[in-house]
Protein backbone atom coordinates (compact mmCIF):
# COMPACT_ATOMS: atom_id res chain seq x y z
CA UNK A 1 0.00 0.00 0.00
CA UNK A 2 0.99 3.56 -0.98
CA UNK A 3 1.80 5.68 2.10
CA UNK A 4 0.57 9.18 1.28
CA UNK A 5 0.80 12.55 3.47
CA UNK A 6 -1.48 14.69 4.08
CA UNK A 7 -1.12 18.15 5.71
CA UNK A 8 -3.73 18.54 9.05
CA UNK A 9 -5.95 20.64 6.78
CA UNK A 10 -6.30 18.28 4.28
CA UNK A 11 -7.56 15.48 6.51
CA UNK A 12 -9.88 17.79 7.88
CA UNK A 13 -11.20 19.00 4.34
CA UNK A 14 -11.48 14.89 4.09
CA UNK A 15 -13.31 14.59 7.41
CA UNK A 16 -16.05 16.81 6.50
CA UNK A 17 -16.09 15.65 2.67
CA UNK A 18 -16.78 12.10 4.31
CA UNK A 19 -19.00 13.44 7.09
CA UNK A 20 -21.46 15.14 4.46
CA UNK A 21 -21.58 12.12 2.43
CA UNK A 22 -22.80 10.17 5.40
CA UNK A 23 -25.24 12.91 6.42
CA UNK A 24 -26.66 12.81 2.95
CA UNK A 25 -27.08 8.69 2.94
CA UNK A 26 -28.76 9.39 6.31
CA UNK A 27 -30.77 11.92 4.71
CA UNK A 28 -32.09 9.60 2.15
CA UNK A 29 -33.02 6.62 4.29
CA UNK A 30 -34.91 9.08 6.76
CA UNK A 31 -37.23 10.15 3.73
CA UNK A 32 -37.50 6.33 2.50
CA UNK A 33 -38.57 5.35 5.66
CA UNK A 34 -41.37 7.89 5.97
CA UNK A 35 -42.19 6.95 2.21
CA UNK A 36 -41.73 3.58 2.59
CA UNK A 37 -41.89 2.63 6.77
CA UNK A 38 -45.41 1.34 6.77
CA UNK A 39 -45.34 -1.39 4.04
CA UNK A 40 -41.85 -2.52 5.28
CA UNK A 41 -43.36 -2.65 8.81
CA UNK A 42 -45.76 -4.38 7.59
CA UNK A 43 -43.65 -6.85 5.23
CA UNK A 44 -41.66 -7.47 8.17
CA UNK A 45 -44.06 -8.39 10.54
CA UNK A 46 -46.08 -10.53 8.83
CA UNK A 47 -44.25 -13.80 10.02
CA UNK A 48 -44.45 -13.02 13.37
CA UNK A 49 -48.21 -11.94 13.11
CA UNK A 50 -48.70 -15.43 11.84
CA UNK A 51 -46.33 -16.68 14.66
CA UNK A 52 -48.26 -15.20 17.27
CA UNK A 53 -51.80 -16.08 16.28
CA UNK A 54 -50.81 -19.85 16.00
CA UNK A 55 -49.47 -19.75 19.32
CA UNK A 56 -52.74 -17.82 20.57
CA UNK A 57 -54.46 -20.69 18.86
CA UNK A 58 -52.71 -23.60 20.20
CA UNK A 59 -52.35 -22.38 23.73
CA UNK A 60 -56.99 -21.98 23.20
CA UNK A 61 -56.71 -25.33 22.35
CA UNK A 62 -54.38 -26.82 24.98
CA UNK A 63 -57.02 -24.89 27.64
CA UNK A 64 -59.83 -26.83 26.09
CA UNK A 65 -58.38 -29.92 26.40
Amino acid sequence: MREVRMTFGEHLEELRRRIFIALLWLALAVAMSFVYGRGLLKWTMGPHEVAIRGAIRDHSIAVLE
